[in-house]
């Protein structure tokens, strides 16, 4: 959901993933402490995170590696486009 806001930036390829990966750093931190803080963090939850962990890990390997093979040095896309696209989403098409 924030690829277009950090899109219309003009960021590297390893700048946006590195700012991608820190907003979801920061997202899902905060998703836990809110979780705990309401006892919704149950050993069960905790062991499929657990679990599902090396595919994460897996993903972002690859991930790196396909955006390091990509051709374009700077990623863009112009503020319209950004809330085109967004917009889309929004409403489900």
């Amino acid at each position: 959901m924030t690829a277009p806001f950090f899109l219309t930036v003009g960021l590297t390829r390893a700048a946006y993933v590195g700012t991608e990966a820190a907003s979801a750093l920061t997202m899902h931190l905060t998703k836990i402490a809110t979780y705990g803080s309401g006892d919704l963090l149950t050993s069960t939850v905790w062991l499929y995170g657990a679990a599902l962990t090396p595919a994460t890990l897996l993903g972002a390997w690859a991930g790196k590696k396909i955006v390091g093979r990509s051709a374009t040095a700077r990623l863009s896309c112009s503020p319209r486009s950004a809330c085109s696209l967004r917009a889309r989403f929004l409403i489900g098409l």
